[in-house]
C-alpha cells in the first residue's frame, strides 16, 4: 500500500470581507505566493549589503499620494522609525505586480511615485522572470537573469536567485 500525502483543501471561497479589508488598508489588491516569495528573496539580497535600511509593507504619504511598496530603500542614517506614514520617498520603492493588477495600474504608480520624489522605482513581473528600474530622466534598464545593479544606491541583486 503507498501512502498518499493530502494537501489541505483550498478554501470554497475567499472572505470578501478579508478582501476588501486588504484592499482599503493597502491600496492594493491581496498578493499570492510568487510575489510573496520575490518580495522576500529581492529583500534578502538588498538585506545582505548591509548598507542600507530594507522596509517591506511601508505606509508611504508623499505629497498627498498615499501608497504601500512592496519593498522600501532607505539609507540608514534616513531609516523611518515608530510612524505610521513616512512622508520622506525612499530611495528605492519596489513594487510587485499581482495577477489580478493590470501593467497600466503598476504603469501609473511607477509614474506617480518618480514624480514625488522616487529616484529608483523597480518593477518586478514575477510571471515573466524579469525586473525592471526606471529612474527619472535616464534610460529603462531591465534585467531577467544575471547581476542587476541600481544606479542611485549601487545595491545589486542576483535576478537568478530572485525568481529561484
Amino acid at each position: 500500500m503507498s501512502a498518499a500525502v493530502l494537501a489541505a483543501p483550498e478554501p470554497a471561497h475567499v472572505l470578501p470581507d478579508v478582501v476588501e479589508t486588504y484592499l482599503k488598508e493597502r491600496g492594493k489588491p491581496m498578493p499570492g505566493a510568487e510575489h510573496a516569495r520575490c518580495q522576500m528573496r529581492l529583500g534578502h539580497q538588498f538585506m545582505k549589503a548591509g548598507t542600507h535600511a530594507v522596509l517591506s509593507e511601508l505606509n508611504l504619504d508623499l505629497g498627498g499620494f498615499r501608497i504601500v511598496p512592496d519593498i522600501c530603500v532607505f539609507a540608514l542614517k534616513d531609516e523611518p522609525r515608530n510612524v505610521t506614514w513616512v512622508t520622506s520617498p525612499p530611495l528605492i520603492a519596489v513594487e510587485i505586480i499581482s495577477p489580478s493588477q493590470t501593467i497600466d495600474e503598476m504603469t501609473a504608480k511607477i509614474d506617480q511615485l518618480i514624480a514625488k520624489g522616487v529616484p529608483s522605482v523597480w518593477f518586478v513581473l514575477p510571471f515573466a522572470r524579469v525586473i525592471t528600474i526606471y529612474q527619472k530622466g535616464l534610460p529603462i534598464i531591465s534585467c531577467t537573469s544575471g547581476t542587476l545593479a541600481d544606479p542611485v544606491t549601487g545595491l545589486s541583486v542576483n535576478v537568478d536567485e530572485v525568481f529561484g
